[in-house]
Parts: C-alpha cells; structure tokens; sequence
C-alpha cells in the first residue's frame, strides 16, 4: 500500500449524470461506468460499485497514493475527518458493520469489494430555475431528462442507502426533479442516514420545510444580500425568483426551524462584483438565525488547480488583495460578535479560518 493512499475509493461513491468517482479530484476525470450510460442502464448499483472503472481508481490510490493537487493532501484520514463532521447520530448497526468492511478492505487492498460505500453524494441532475454565471455544474432550465431517475430507481438504490452513514444531494437545483422526490421518500424510511442538501433556497416552502424531519443539514447558496447584487449574481431568467422571493422563503424556514433540528450554512461564492458585502453576509445570516456562512472564491473552470491561486488574484481581484484581507478579517469578528460561525477559505490571499478559532 502506498504510503499516501486514501481510503476514499472504498468509502465514498460520487455521482453526477453518467459519470462517477471517489472524490472532488477524481470528479475533474470522472468516468462513465459499466451499468450506467445513456444507452443502457440496466445495471445495478453494485455495478457502478465494482465496475471496471471503480476498480482501476483503487488499484491506483494503492499504487500511486493520492494526487498532489487533492485539497486534503495534508490530511490522510479523509474518511475520518468526513465522519466527524458528519457524525450527527451514532451509527447504527448495519453502518458499523459496513465501516468494519469498508477498512478490512482498504487494508487489504481489495480492489472488488463487498462493502457498501459509507458517503454517497449524487448530483441528481443540472436543471435549475436560476442561471449564476459562476456555476460549476454548468446548470440551467434547458435539462430535458430527469438524469437522477436512472440512479434512484435502480434495484438496488435503497439498499445502498440504507448502508450508507450520509447521503448528499445536489443539483442543478434537486428540489425540482422527481428524483428528489423519490430520494427523499427512501430517506424517511431511514432515521439513521445523514442527510444533507444543497439547494438555491428557492423551494423552501413546498420542496423543503415539509421534509426537515430527515434532513440532517442543508446548505443554502446566496451569493448576494441586496437585490441588486443577488441578481447580477444569481439571475433569475423568469423573473420570479429574486432576492423578495428569496427573503419570504427565508422567514418561513426561520418559522419552521423553531420546530425542527436540522443544520442549516448559507454558502457565498465571492468575486469582485459582491466581496464588499462579506461583512454583511453574516448580519444576513443573523437575521434569520442561520448559524453558519461558508465563504469561498469564484474559480475558473479548467480543473488547473496548480495556478489557480495566481488566475483568482489577476481576474477576479485584481490589486486589491489588501481590501479583501481587512474584508475577511471584519467578517470573521462580525460572525464572532453576532454569534455566527465563519468559515472563509480564500486561496488567493492565502486566508483561511474554519470559524473554530
């Protein structure tokens, strides 16, 4: 076993559309996988579990370790670390008999194995009703097939969930599709699975608030808090969704979290047309009992991680670095003063606070 191998190809199993991989990493050459493409996919879930392709990512991490560009390079017990932040309830039974499989495994350098993933993250699909420029996932109203639907009406799906410790939904924005329906379904039937979504907000009412009882942890992308910057960051091609909208959705999950246990993060991608307001994403936040903001950089889409701390700092913030660190070091006191966590990670600065401090 290398010395730097990871244990997330016998851990963690990452969906989006036709194609699947362990990581964050491995999701920039994701591959399509036997049992799952877009003229056949009769396959199971064990299929995509052990596909060729699944096992040739194992045989790797155990002969050549992780990438030197993985964002956890430094931390060689990602599935610990992960765990621990996800570990809202004990595990039941059947999960620890599935995380003894799943380190038996690793340990022995099985690269077909009969353990179950533990972390289960799946992009249902990229339709979404907004149309950020920033998006990573490319996502926009013109998805003409529910691609989620082929995962979660496999056999097998359920099964797999219920071997799962977490399970994390993401979009486009997954509370318009089927396939969020039906995952959601499946997840009511498991009080033991972790639950975690990641949504626009806009559905609170009707996709979301009727569901809190089994979500464990949502977070909720913002990006903008004033109506004109939320719509220049997060245009609204109807025309209905914007920053009023936005705000009567956050008051009634204000209301509802009064009765509920679930975690909820605001989530803001800043650049320079919205990194003024960092401060004043946390009065946001406060405003509606959030406990938590996640602060992040925009960043380019090319995958070329290696320079992307040189590219954020001549496209997105040009000279004013020194403007940005007093920003962040102002956000990170606001949140202290007003008693939400901060979390700030800007590469381009080299900022970084996890609000633990």
């Amino acid at each position: 076993m290398h010395s730097h191998a990871c244990i997330f190809p016998w851990a963690y199993l990452r969906i989006s559309k036709f194609m699947v991989s362990t990581c964050c990493y491995h999701a920039a050459t994701g591959v399509t996988v036997t049992g799952m493409n877009r003229d056949n996919n009769t396959g199971t879930m064990w299929d995509i579990w052990n596909s060729p392709q699944m096992q040739h990512m194992r045989l790797s991490m155990i002969e050549d370790g992780y990438s030197k560009i993985c964002f956890k390079s430094q931390d060689t017990q990602c599935y610990e670390h992960i765990k621990q932040m996800t570990a809202y309830r004990p595990l039941s039974l059947v999960q620890m008999r599935n995380y003894k499989r799943i380190n038996r495994n690793f340990q022995n350098k099985k690269i077909v194995v009969d353990n179950y993933p533990a972390f289960i993250q799946i992009f249902l699909d990229y339709k979404c009703n907004l149309n950020c420029p920033h998006c990573f996932q490319f996502a926009g109203r013109n998805s003409p097939v529910d691609y989620g639907l082929q995962i979660v009406e496999k056999p097998d799906f359920f099964e797999f969930l219920s071997h799962a410790e977490t399970l994390n939904i993401l979009g486009g924005e997954a509370t318009l599709l089927k396939s969020y329906d039906k995952t959601i379904e499946y997840c009511k039937k498991l009080p033991d699975l972790n639950v975690l979504l990641t949504t626009n907000g806009c559905f609170l009412e009707n996709k979301v608030i009727p569901h809190l009882n089994c979500i464990t942890e949502m977070v909720i992308s913002v990006d903008g808090v004033t109506p004109e910057v939320y719509s220049d960051m997060r245009p609204s091609p109807s025309g209905k969704y914007d920053f009023e909208h936005l705000c009567g959705q956050f008051e009634l999950l204000k209301e509802a979290l009064q009765h509920h246990r679930t975690y909820v993060a605001l989530s803001f991608t800043v650049c320079s047309k919205n990194y003024t307001q960092m401060p004043d994403f946390v009065d946001f936040a406060a405003k509606y009992n959030i406990p938590q903001i996640n602060i992040y950089e925009i960043a380019e889409m090319e995958y070329d991680w290696l320079s992307l701390k040189d590219r954020v700092k001549l496209a997105v913030y040009q000279s004013d670095t020194q403007r940005l660190r007093e920003l962040a070091e102002e956000t990170v006191l606001r949140g202290k003063q007003l008693g939400v966590k901060v979390s700030v990670k800007l590469r381009s600065i080299d900022f970084f606070d996890d609000g633990y401090n």
